[in-house]
């Protein structure tokens, strides 16, 4: 709602190139963010866009485990 870009299924297509960039160079990893974030909606404002800063913190880890795991 409101985010024109995402609305338009400009999203799938964008997710379709990074599957295939990773496929193709055999390395890298997709991270479902949205997947953990939809359980916590106290990391976001009010706007369900912007976090919190627990869920600043939340995203780091996520994204420094991420890295470890597939590193």
């Amino acid at each position: 709602d409101g985010i024109g870009f995402y609305g338009e299924g400009h999203w799938v297509r964008s997710a379709q190139r990074w599957n295939r960039l990773i496929t193709d160079q055999a390395a890298g990893a997709v991270l479902d963010w949205n997947a953990i974030a939809a359980t916590h909606p106290r990391w976001f404002v009010e706007d369900g866009l912007h976090m919190t800063l627990a869920g600043r913190q939340a995203y780091a880890a996520f994204l420094r485990d991420g890295v470890t795991a597939h590193s």
